[in-house]
């Protein structure tokens, strides 16, 4: 699946939710599968609270994800992800259930712009206790804003959660 063209999210609430553009949830590809996107995305929190998280690309791998069925591939293919206003997270990572043997691809081909206020580039999350078996190709990422992160890798209390992850190939600019 590829999503073609320029998008534009503006999110305006007080609702305790996370609002997401596009979601790779591996859980129910037999054969592996690979999700795209190929444009420009921009996300404009503008709520100014910390009650909505406005997330542009989420994968979310999980216990489907074996050698025999192939892994799930999350890939920023466009010219740029801009996160503008707070509490905007330009590309997440969390696990849904245990992994086996099959790891699951974040790559940014792409530039995430960081603006504004309390935003992350790329951040790692716990969904349900397990850890994330992943390959994340970080990419370029310019963080312009106030309390933001290019990539967070949270302490989540679990000494080894992060032992399957592989971070490469990334440039990070504070300006």
């Amino acid at each position: 699946v590829t999503a073609n063209g320029n998008f534009e999210i503006n999110l305006n609430s007080s609702s305790q939710a996370t609002y997401t553009f596009m979601s790779l949830n591996t859980c129910w590809y037999g054969a592996g599968g690979t999700v795209k996107l190929a444009g420009n995305l921009t996300l404009n929190n503008i709520s100014g609270t910390e009650a909505g998280d406005l997330v542009g690309l989420r994968l979310q791998p999980n216990g489907r994800d074996v050698a025999s069925h192939g892994a799930g591939i999350l890939i920023d293919e466009g010219a740029s992800i801009t996160v503008n206003g707070s509490y905007g997270i330009a590309g997440m990572i969390t696990t849904e259930t245990a992994q086996e043997t099959a790891r699951t691809h974040f790559t940014n081909k792409g530039t995430i712009t960081v603006a504004g206020s309390s935003n992350i580039g790329i951040d790692f999350g716990m969904y349900d206790g397990f850890y994330p078996y992943v390959d994340v190709i970080a990419g370029k990422i310019n963080v312009t804003g106030n309390k933001t992160y290019g990539i967070r890798i949270q302490d989540i209390g679990v000494n080894d959660y992060y032992k399957a992850v592989v971070i490469k190939d990334g440039h990070i600019k504070l300006t």
